[in-house]
């Protein structure tokens, strides 16, 4: 397959050459209908209110194809290859952009950006620019990044109603005062509810690993790969706490605190235990609280929103906690080599949306939206919801700084994913901004970890399930470091080290 696709991509290279060698850089009084290729979802976005408004405010009509869910890499290098198919592609995996990028089926923007939009240069970071960026300082993409970079969340959603049935006034902040806290609630309920649930591997920003990140925020782990202390690449099992969080989550495990089924949970049947009245607390994020407390409330109508509570990160004895940015790309814009006839009309387009940007992901003040004290948007239902809730799946750059203050109006579709993001990040963070530790990796585009690093994580995820739950012990720790040699980790840890020293 990998022949295969060189062959393809070399193809796609050679015809990109042939058709844009010494051509002026300009745009024409016609707009061309631009034919683009977007990453899967489950709507024609042709069809939509929110691609009006982008018309409109854009003056670009397009015609949206859209990858397959499953074999999208193949789909999209075949089609990348194809002489006069698709003048922009919008993509969201690394290692899509990694395979293009690498064997050269991208067209270089740097002179259409500095031709048709140089200001848009300022939108993001240098960091993030880096990202898409070969040795030379060639762009290859147009970055989206991820809307909310600042947020815990890891977090674990409690029954108060039931806590305070059990006697318990306060929530913990320490990992040791949490598990005090769940034998607490063990000693008075007995086995009559689980008393914690998980794991919540969603696939999404701080919720990948089979281990609660809020609580292993306690023990200074934040990620799979970290920086130690000298500032060496380390990799989770490496970190000098490593042993330490594995024995507290195995002694939760073996105490029954966790869940029995913790093995075989995904985070929709952790949802499905809380929502149904059998778990008092689980691990959570606001992603999918909206549905879960609706399912909740729906069984238990006696309850309201107030009888939920969160507990944000946990803490070490000292008050230290480490818990990951989520900066990372959300998507990539990508023109093939051989499109770049429109190529100037493809940078225009994006432009022209991240010059409108708060029109067009959060729409018309008054109409879709209001402010509130603090200049946050208070989304106005269901209008909002009715013309923007598709709104974000059109971008293809945005001024970096102002997307996480126009993303609060999404997450303010619900009162209740509200009051989590309010629980869990702004009072945390107002209180101790130094629990978010910066993401050191979050726009590297090494090959060797595009390649290898799919395949660690989910040996490594298989690995913390079987601790936790005492498949495996410690003493399996070398072993696994030696099959992680054997699949890529010094290669993946070398390639980090060259880009954190850059």
């Amino acid at each position: 397959m990998k022949k295969l696709l060189s062959m393809l991509l070399l193809c796609a290279m050679v015809l990109g050459l042939a058709t844009s060698a010494g051509a002026e850089i300009t745009l024409g009084e016609e707009k061309p209908v631009l034919r683009i290729l977007n990453y899967n979802v489950s709507y024609n976005p042709n069809e939509t209110v929110e691609y009006k408004a982008y018309v409109d405010k854009t003056g670009y009509e397009a015609v949206y194809s859209i990858l397959p869910s499953e074999n999208a890499t193949e789909t999209l290098v075949m089609n990348m290859a194809g002489a006069d198919k698709f003048d922009m592609c919008i993509i969201q995996g690394a290692d899509q952009f990694s395979t293009l990028m690498t064997q050269g089926a991208l067209l270089p923007l740097n002179d259409y950006i500095d031709a048709i939009a140089p200001e848009m240069w300022d939108c993001i970071s240098k960091e993030a620019w880096s990202g898409v960026s070969d040795e030379d300082g060639n762009v290859y993409a147009l970055p989206f990044v991820y809307p909310m970079p600042r947020e815990l969340t890891s977090v674990i959603t409690v029954r108060m109603d039931l806590v305070k049935a059990a006697g318990i006034d306060t929530l913990p902040t320490t990992v040791n005062s949490f598990y005090d806290f769940c034998k607490k609630l063990q000693d008075f309920y007995g086995d009559q509810y689980i008393i914690l649930t998980g794991p919540y591997n969603k696939g999404t920003p701080g919720n990948i690993y089979n281990i609660p990140m809020c609580i292993a925020a306690g023990f200074g782990i934040y990620s799979d790969w970290m920086l130690d202390d000298d500032g060496k690449v380390i990799y989770m099992t490496e970190h000098k706490n490593f042993n330490a969080m594995i024995e507290y989550l195995n002694r939760l495990y073996n105490e029954k605190i966790l869940d029995m089924d913790y093995a075989i949970n995904t985070w929709s049947n952790a949802d499905e235990k809380m929502s149904s009245g059998r778990a008092i607390l689980e691990i959570h994020s606001r992603e999918s609280i909206n549905g879960m407390s609706k399912a909740l409330f729906a069984n238990f109508p006696e309850l309201t929103e107030d009888d939920l509570a969160w507990i944000p990160i946990l803490h070490d004895e000292e008050g230290n906690a480490s818990f990951m940015e989520s900066r990372q790309y959300w998507s990539y814009t990508v023109v093939p080599r051989s499109a770049a006839y429109n190529a100037a009309y493809v940078v225009d387009y994006a432009w022209k949306k991240a010059q409108n940007q708060t029109y067009l992901l959060i729409g018309e003040e008054g109409v879709h939206y209001t402010w509130d004290e603090d200049h946050l948007p208070i989304p106005i239902q269901p209008i909002f919801t009715d013309e923007r809730n598709k709104a974000n799946i059109f971008m293809s750059i945005g001024y970096e700084d102002q997307l996480s203050t126009l993303w609060a109006a999404r997450l303010r579709k619900s009162s209740i994913m509200w009051k989590l993001y309010t629980a869990c990040t702004l009072e945390p963070l107002a209180n101790e901004p130094q629990v978010m530790v910066p993401s050191p990796f979050a726009y590297n585009n090494k090959p060797a970890y595009a390649e290898y690093n799919p395949q660690l994580l989910a040996d490594l995820n298989v690995y913390l399930t079987q601790l936790v739950t005492g498949v495996k012990g410690l003493d399996s720790l070398n072993t696994f470091m030696n099959d992680w040699k054997v699949n890529g980790g010094e290669e993946v840890r070398a390639a980090l080290t060259e880009w954190v020293n850059k």
